[in-house]
């Protein structure tokens, strides 16, 4: 069933202590955005846009994209320094339409939809929707529309996305494992979470 929500995934950073780019990163014989994406579709999302770096949409990169461009809207970043809050206004200014959105790391692959449907059943009508394992938040969260109209006056500024959001409303959902925390940014990471599959 659709669901009148949409998905930014931010992939916009250089990926530099990772040395690839972490969306063509494979995990279960896909690249995380492929699985990323199919995730939210198989969720009913209406709209899917993903912030990428722009270094990493051109040249030799398109090949990864080919297959997956048709289901989703690329920004290009063409600023990465200026952090994720930046990624994430790029990606708001975009929307077809005011409505609730899903905020994706790119460098978290393991969302699902018993993830997402959690969340979705939780949302509000201000503020954001949090995951929660123990006692840290994780990814994705979910922005009502009266918050995203409220970021969007909020000046584009190289500001963890944690001081942004620290003003709103959050509302938390406890999570039953800690996929939501999981973040691969490092070779190290990456061992750990997908080719050992912990």
């Amino acid at each position: 069933m659709q669901k009148k929500c949409s998905v930014i995934i931010l992939a916009g950073g250089k990926s530099e202590r990772m040395n690839f780019p972490k969306s063509y990163m494979s995990i279960d014989g896909k690249t995380f955005i492929e699985k990323i994406i199919e995730t939210y579709l198989a969720f009913g999302i209406t709209e899917i846009i993903a912030v990428m770096n722009k270094d990493f949409c051109e040249g030799k990169w398109e090949k990864y994209l080919r297959k997956i461009s048709s289901k989703i809207m690329i920004i290009k970043n063409t600023n990465s320094e200026s952090g994720r809050f930046h990624s994430l206004k790029l990606g708001l200014q975009n929307l077809s339409e005011n409505m609730d959105c899903f905020v994706q790391p790119v460098d978290n692959p393991f969302v699902n939809e018993e993830i997402l449907n959690l969340l979705w059943e939780s949302k509000k009508n201000v503020g954001f929707v949090s995951p929660v394992f123990g006692t840290k938040g994780g990814h994705p969260i979910l922005l009502s529309k009266t918050m995203i109209n409220e970021i969007e006056t909020i000046e584009d500024a190289d500001i963890n996305l944690k001081e942004i959001f620290k003003p709103f409303l959050k509302h938390k959902v406890m999570m039953k494992d800690g996929l939501v925390l999981r973040n691969i940014n490092t070779p190290e990471d990456y061992d750990q979470f997908v080719n050992k599959n912990l």
